[in-house]
């Protein structure tokens, strides 16, 4: 008898050890509580979390602002064209004479640089870079040269010809020649030419070295044109005024 209850005792004691145990591994983790295994600071994957402040709404426009500005410093650029070789005319952005609305939703997107020399000009790389494109387009059979720098990209459009060394995927230096401006109408020279951040055209003046952009402004100053200044009274006109970045 005495042995039959040592027994039951025994196996008793066997039970409560093993439904305590049952007990603690399904116990959750409360929100007060912190489970050992897991590092401080780390997240639902094992990935460590920076401290900081919370994102609010509109965090992902905040997050492309900061990388925006990380990525690349605003560029500093020269003239397009030989100081020498002074222009007789300008087009500037946003007229919408010869670019109306809205067949061109933002006027002319770029500035036209002129002249009337009676000889060719020297077109000439403003920056550094990189050539990603040089092409003799069919609408208006002249050449179309775009130089990229970082997240910014410069187009020289309706070139009469361009050197042997300008080609896609080429480099150019500042200062180095890109070609001559193209010839219409006799004596009369015109080179399309912009400047863009990504996939939009931008106004230059505040990018252009203090010579250049007092070049620049001189030669719009001369621009005897008075029906094209009434519609653009700026370089930098209409949609595309203080466009900068």
């Amino acid at each position: 008898m005495v042995n039959k209850k040592i027994l039951v005792g025994g196996l008793v004691v066997i039970i409560l050890i093993l439904a305590v145990a049952l007990i603690k591994s399904n116990k959750k983790i409360g929100p007060a509580e912190v489970d050992p295994a897991i590092p401080d600071g780390a997240g639902q994957n094992g990935s460590l979390i920076k401290d900081g402040p919370a994102i609010p709404d509109g965090g992902n426009e905040i997050k492309n602002k900061i990388k925006k500005e990380e990525v690349q410093e605003k560029i500093i650029i020269s003239l397009p064209y030989a100081p020498s070789q002074p222009t007789s005319s300008i087009v500037p952005m946003g007229e919408t004479i010869f670019h109306p609305k809205p067949q061109n939703p933002e006027g002319h997107p770029g500035i036209d640089f002129q002249w009337n020399l009676g000889k060719p000009i020297d077109i000439i790389a403003c920056i550094n870079g990189e050539i990603i494109s040089a092409m003799k387009t069919p609408s208006h059979n002249k050449w179309d040269v775009t130089i990229e720098t970082g997240n910014y990209a410069i187009a020289y459009h309706e070139l009469e010809t361009i050197d042997s060394k300008i080609i896609q995927g080429g480099k150019v230096s500042l200062g180095q020649r890109i070609g001559e401006p193209g010839k219409f109408n006799g004596n009369h020279y015109n080179m399309h030419w912009e400047l863009r951040l990504g996939t939009e055209r931008i106004c230059p003046l505040n990018y252009f070295t203090p010579d250049a952009k007092a070049r620049i402004e001189k030669g719009w100053a001369d621009t005897n044109w008075p029906e094209l200044k009434r519609n653009a009274p700026d370089i930098c006109s209409g949609d595309y005024k203080d466009k900068n970045d």
